[in-house]
């Protein structure tokens, strides 16, 4: 069978009847043009088992002072129209962010069946833009605001009406003009992972990926509801906090607190305490440096949802485990190591399957993705992938 992988491997008229309008999370990025425009991108996250979400155009605000301008002495700029990517949703399954695999006991989680814990992905892109002047120093804020509404099931955050979805771009090196563009922000490749399983340990990577190869930096930061001109934090329950959004050892001994690596965005987290499913907000920010300078901010808020995993078929008791991932035979989440250009790299990469389930039915098939500027693209590869990339890689 194929195994569950839940680690690292990120709403159009027929769709109105599709799942879910409890508002979980998402981002915004851009894209700078060779003709010096932008082409902005959205990625909204709904939880399944909530009420109806509508895939029509949507808007995103832009707050700041000055404000840009549609060109040299244009018009003022306030807004960008965003797009429903059809294309893009009905090529992932609508969307459903639940992980592929053979059903266990025939029941697989599916957005479809409004299961808890399930999540909907929905994109959108803008067309061409120009944004003619100069970011302010705080620079400019783009926002996105939804209509309804957060759900009220969140265990670390207390949650309740819209949600704002946020990015930022900021003057370039010596004040650089935002027109024509100089920056891609960075933009979120790897799949929103969703659903973990209570008592794994998990590593998941949010792989942000800067097209200009500006250096990154990933921080905890924290939900925000309107108004835009003075967006309001969310307060965090009893034991928790942005830098601590997952239930600690106060909770169980063996919870292993979220941790994130500020260079590489490597989370780990381990959650054993809790029944059933239970939900937690947690938002990544990701700021992008050039010659010392912030030139841009991007947020990604996403849930984490805990469930307890069901047993392999045939193996009472025993659960589908993490396979662990060794670099040269030593085990480890990750690696950094310098390189010199035109030097040819050879990493010696070995994944090993925990269950030792080998025997028909029941051998499993381990699949690793590799994925960075450093690879060569292909238009062939995983089928899901729900980033605010208009390019879909």
């Amino acid at each position: 069978m194929k195994k569950i992988v839940l680690l690292l491997a990120v709403i159009i008229g027929f769709a109105a009847n599709t799942r879910a309008s409890h508002i979980l999370g998402g981002e915004i990025s851009w894209r700078c043009l060779p003709n010096g425009q932008y082409i902005f991108s959205m990625a909204v996250y709904i939880d399944c088992s909530g009420i109806n979400f509508s895939f029509v155009n949507e808007t995103i605000d832009i707050q700041g002072t000055p404000l840009p301008r549609s060109g040299a002495g244009g018009s003022v700029v306030t807004s960008i129209s965003m797009i429903p990517d059809l294309v893009r949703f009905q090529a992932s399954n609508s969307g459903d962010t639940s992980p592929d695999c053979i059903p266990y006991e025939n029941q697989p989680y599916r957005c479809a069946d409004k299961q808890n814990g399930t999540v909907q992905a929905f994109t959108y892109n803008s067309n061409p833009v120009t944004l003619n002047g100069t970011p302010p120093s705080n620079g400019w804020r783009f926002y996105w605001e939804s209509a309804c509404c957060r759900p009220n099931d969140i265990e670390n955050v207390n949650t309740n009406g819209s949600m704002l979805l946020r990015a930022i771009m900021y003057p370039g090196p010596n004040g650089l003009p935002a027109d024509p563009c100089f920056d891609s922000s960075p933009i979120f490749k790897a799949l929103p992972t969703t659903l973990i399983c209570r008592g794994y340990e998990f590593t998941y990577n949010h792989t942000a990926i800067d097209d200009d190869l500006d250096s990154l930096i990933y921080t905890w930061d924290r939900p925000y509801n309107p108004p835009q001109s003075n967006p309001q934090a969310l307060t965090y329950k009893i034991g928790f906090s942005p830098t601590n959004p997952t239930p600690d050892q106060n909770r169980n001994i063996n919870n292993i607190p979220a941790s994130l690596d500020p260079l590489t965005g490597i989370t780990q987290l381990a959650v054993y305490s809790g029944v059933g499913i239970k939900k937690y907000i947690t938002v990544v920010k990701v700021d992008a440096y050039r010659e010392g300078r912030r030139i841009a901010s991007v947020f990604r808020e996403i849930p984490i949802s805990i469930f307890d995993c069901p047993d392999l078929p045939g193996y009472p008791g025993q659960q589908n485990k993490v396979p662990s991932v060794l670099i040269d035979g030593i085990p480890t989440n990750n690696t950094v190591t310098t390189i010199t250009a035109g030097q040819t790299v050879s990493i010696p990469i070995q994944v090993i399957d925990n269950d030792r389930i080998n025997i028909a039915p029941f051998s499993q098939i381990l699949t690793m993705v590799p994925d960075g500027l450093l690879f060569t693209r292909s238009k062939k590869g995983p089928s899901k992938g729900y980033s605010a990339d208009p390019n879909g890689e």
